[in-house]
């Protein structure tokens, strides 16, 4: 029932028949906080603020877990930032003390879990409307995992020097003209757009106005594009979840209008004759650092857009090949692929012969959820309960399908990963705050590395050293020639099979999911063949469903004698190393 309310409002706008599913489901008294916070959620989308507020009050109330409870406190401050830019609008001043509380409830958050995106976001608005610039500071170095002033990426630097020379001294006063420059163009500079608009548009920052000057009048026009792309996808996404067929043409126009809009504005050689898809790409991303690309992600089509927030060149080395690329992390999407959005998956990049592509916002809900099960005893009863009930699930599906994905074998893995690094951190001496951004930075670490820069790296190999037969062969046949790295090049060969391989239950005909079956036939072929290899091996079980049971290098051997690669390249003569 509470999917069918979140389907009711997310897909097909029904606001009064998705409340009044959810109400159904409050009598049912089971996961009240959770919708509780989606009724406050869809009140909040119809701006209605203070039923909102009274929705996630009660969500407060009846939290029995800490994520539950740090959901419903950022539910809130989402509330008060909405209302409060819709004061500001009218020309009102927001509440001085709902802006204090929602910052107080946004550092409460930060401090259970540092880094995490939307709080970290949210109180970077927030101080700003509060004129607090070393909160504002704080946030915004939290939303980019900065712990070190002498470690900034050069995506960020120019906007961290023009922050650490500001912010600090920034409280309770009127911005000068060129603080106040200085400060749009540097949240502008790190993909913060929205908040840009906001300083540079209301005087509430300042007496006098600085739209005038050029390169705050592109940063306002790349919000602007922002924000119409927002309302093409809000447009056409939920129909193609509905059912929408043959919509490539009308999609693609439509996003054209706004691109169209900002082209002409890009360059003074630039007009609505000459305008090409390739050129407007290659100019928002010289002059705004976007990237992305229109055409199909995981079988529709639609706009994958982001920003970048991360520029580095980086080694990639797999059986020898080695060569060098250029990592780029994306992030504020500008546009979600169509499936990301709708849930079915979450794309975490692509690759290139010569780029590798990382979607940032694909790794950081994981994190928080597998440090909420290690500090939080009912996550981590929850998660031991939901094992237990899908292991029972499991047996007669596998017990009927020897090749079938057992649904409770990623988390099961990513629990004990999550209790080990806990662990080890804690007897490295850490506590509190330094210990969850340690096991933050160190959960996504290993996620990247698989499968970003081994999955995707060995696409890119692929491409760079054998591009005839890359070209030729299928693409299940590529995904799992990238999987195979994903285990092979990682210092977690377990963990990495809940990257792309266990975990998602995709249907096995689309690209991934006939890779992911292909390979788990492989596994359960050689566990079958090397069964007396296998340490505490129980044969009256499914086989698949014991995958935990083998040795990280036994998983890696499975790999190496699958994958192709080393075969051709020993027949070259070539040197392989793993």
């Amino acid at each position: 029932m509470h999917n069918l309310g979140l389907q009711d409002w997310k897909i097909f706008r029904n606001y009064s028949k998705s409340e009044q599913r959810l109400h159904s489901c409050l009598l049912l008294n089971c996961q009240k906080a959770k919708t509780y916070i989606l009724l406050g959620q869809i009140e909040l989308d119809a701006l209605h603020y203070s039923s909102a507020l009274s929705f996630a009050d009660k969500a407060i109330q009846v939290s029995h877990d800490e994520t539950d409870k740090l959901n419903s406190f950022l539910l809130r401050a989402q509330i008060i930032y909405g209302e409060s830019l819709g004061m500001i609008g009218k020309g009102l001043m927001p509440d001085k003390e709902n802006l204090l509380q929602a910052s107080k409830a946004l550092k409460y958050i930060l401090a259970r879990q540092p880094g995490r995106s939307a709080p970290a976001e949210l109180l970077l608005g927030i101080s700003l409307l509060r004129k607090n610039g070393p909160d504002a500071y704080d946030a915004w170095k939290s939303y980019y995992f900065i712990t070190s002033d002498s470690n900034i990426n050069r995506a960020l630097l120019p906007s961290y020097v023009t922050f650490h020379s500001i912010l600090p001294g920034w409280r309770g006063r009127d911005l000068s003209n060129s603080e106040r420059y200085n400060l749009v163009m540097a949240l502008g500079g790190s993909q913060f757009y929205d908040y840009a608009e906001l300083l540079a548009g209301y005087r509430i920052f300042g007496k006098y106005s600085i739209l005038d000057s050029p390169g705050i009048k592109q940063i306002l026009q790349f919000e602007k594009y922002i924000k119409a792309v927002e309302k093409v996808d809000n447009t056409f996404y939920p129909k193609i979840a509905a059912g929408v067929k043959n919509y490539d043409s009308a999609y693609e126009m439509a996003i054209e209008i706004p691109s169209r809009k900002l082209w002409i504005t890009l360059d003074r050689r630039n007009s609505i004759s000459n305008y090409t898809e390739d050129d407007f790409f290659s100019q928002i991303e010289t002059k705004f650092g976007a990237e992305g690309y229109m055409g199909t992600t995981v079988g529709y089509f639609s706009l994958l857009l982001g920003l970048k927030v991360h520029d580095e060149l980086k080694e990639i080395n797999q059986y020898g090949l080695k060569a060098y690329f250029r990592y780029i992390s994306i992030s504020r999407l500008i546009s979600r692929d169509f499936t990301s959005w709708y849930g079915a998956t979450n794309v975490g990049g692509w690759g290139t012969d010569s780029c590798i592509y990382q979607v940032r916002d694909a790794y950081l809900q994981d994190p928080f959820t597998r440090l909420s099960w290690v500090t939080d005893s009912t996550a981590y009863k929850q998660i031991t309960n939901q094992i237990v009930e899908l292991r029972k699930r499991d047996l007669i599906i596998c017990r009927q399908d020897m090749y079938a994905e057992p649904s409770f074998l990623a988390l099961y893995i990513k629990l004990n990963a999550s209790k080990q690094l806990f662990d080890s951190l804690q007897k490295a001496g850490l506590s509190s705050n330094p210990l969850y951004l340690a096991f933050i930075s160190e959960t996504m670490r290993l996620n990247v590395e698989s499968t970003v820069f081994a999955h995707e790296g060995r696409h890119a190999i692929d491409q760079l050293y054998f591009k005839a037969q890359f070209d030729s062969m299928s693409q299940d046949e590529r995904e799992l020639r990238a999987k195979y790295s994903e285990i092979i090049f990682s210092s977690k060969p377990k963990l990495a099979l809940t990257g792309s391989i266990l975990g998602g239950d995709l249907d096995s005909s689309t690209i991934h999911g006939k890779a992911n079956l292909r390979l788990r036939k492989i596994i359960v072929n050689w566990m079958q063949l090397h069964n007396k290899e296998i340490g505490e091996i129980d044969n009256s079980m499914p086989l698949l469903m014991q995958l935990d049971v083998l040795t990280d290098q036994q998983l890696r051997d499975i790999c190496l004698s699958a994958d192709p690669l080393p075969a051709k390249l020993q027949a070259m003569q070539l040197p392989i190393r793993h």
